[in-house]
């Protein structure tokens, strides 16, 4: 099988994550990187030696507002 386990991720869990990655890290990633982040250390902490952020962070304004981004937010070019 392809799939090992599915781990259920609350959203507050995901946008807390995805504020520490980028308070701690400088990451801009929204909350479905914060997900598998979470998801990945509760289904193996010890085994985790990498996992790979899929995430410009290009959606992230209208997901997660600044004041869940711990300050950090984007802004789109005028055209």
């Amino acid at each position: 099988s392809l799939i090992d386990a599915v781990v259920a991720v609350e959203d507050a869990e995901a946008l807390s994550a995805a504020t520490r990655l980028a308070r701690t890290e400088g990451l801009l990633v929204g909350p479905s990187t914060g997900a598998n982040l979470v998801a990945a250390l509760a289904e193996a902490p010890s085994l985790l030696t990498g996992l790979v952020f899929d995430d410009q962070g290009d959606r992230l304004s209208p997901t997660m507002p600044a004041s869940k981004a711990g300050g950090i937010a984007t802004t789109s070019p005028s055209a």
